[in-house]
């Protein structure tokens, strides 16, 4: 099987249709702007991002340390995305393109998984009793997360065995 000239071009066409079905969707969720342009407003307001979490049952949209961690982090995407090389998006037409956008999306997606996990495991911490309380961290919610690493790396062979077999990747 060989990839032709139109096969690539039929898939570039697929891509841009998706993309183009993408931004519409993000335009209509207000997280894109009417010219396509990313809109971090969205996402700086701890308010406005707070309320969509109570509105999800989140409790986490009621506190306001975690929402103001959150917005933050979510900033910092902005300026990752922003900064980034032009040069080596121009590499590629598609991320010539979109690629800010990408970026910036992408980030987002794993600070908000980021945050939200730490948010988890000082709930859970809290809820069992573990102390957690790291100095250089700069919050609960990073003090959970290097208290869990703390404690995956004073475990014992055998107790990593079985976190793994629990939590891990399935190896087959």
């Amino acid at each position: 099987y060989s990839v032709t000239a139109a096969d690539a071009m039929m898939a570039m066409e697929k891509m841009e249709t998706m993309v183009g079905n993408f931004t519409c969707v993000m335009k209509e969720l207000g997280l894109l702007t009417a010219d396509g342009q990313v809109n971090t407003q969205v996402f700086s307001n701890s308010a406005d991002l707070g309320a969509g979490f109570v509105k999800s049952g989140n409790k986490a949209g009621a506190d306001p340390v975690f929402l103001q961690k959150l917005t933050a982090e979510m900033g910092d995407c902005n300026a990752v995305a922003n900064s980034w090389p032009q040069q080596s998006l121009n590499r590629n037409p598609f991320m010539a393109k979109y690629g800010r956008m990408a970026i910036y999306f992408m980030c987002i997606k794993k600070v908000e998984r980021q945050n939200c996990a730490k948010y988890l495991m000082a709930e859970m911490f809290d809820a069992y009793g573990i102390d957690y309380d790291i100095p250089m961290a700069a919050d609960r919610y990073d003090g959970a997360a290097m208290a869990a690493k703390i404690m995956y790396k004073q475990a014992s062979p055998e107790e990593i065995h079985i976190d793994d077999y629990f939590w891990g990747e399935m190896d087959m």
